[in-house]
């Protein structure tokens, strides 16, 4: 079973967002244009949204999963399932970079 944080990066990576760099690297965080906010995942897999991580605001988390959380987990399972299991998910953002375009 994959990790709430890997299922959330593995969706939103098939939902069109990409990865980037965070100051601290506390959290995995991705960006689709920029007129959205950032989209910060936490290691317990809590979706975050807002300009940096200190001042963003909850979106969802494994306990109280809103509309959006559940799109992102279900693209992020079916973007899992569809990897050959001999990859493995060491790395998941590099690993789906190869499979979504």
């Amino acid at each position: 079973m994959k990790t709430y944080k890997e299922r959330l990066e593995a969706g939103l990576l098939a939902l069109g967002w990409h990865a980037v760099e965070t100051a601290s690297g506390k959290y995995s965080a991705f960006a689709k244009d920029i007129r959205t906010p950032i989209l910060y995942i936490g290691n317990a897999g809590a979706l975050r949204a807002g300009a940096c991580a200190s001042q963003s605001h909850s979106i969802g988390d494994p306990s109280r999963q809103t509309a959006f959380y559940v799109k992102v987990l279900a693209a992020g399972d079916q973007a899992l399932a569809a990897l050959p299991q001999a990859m493995g998910t060491s790395n998941i953002k590099n690993t789906l970079k190869e499979f979504v375009v």
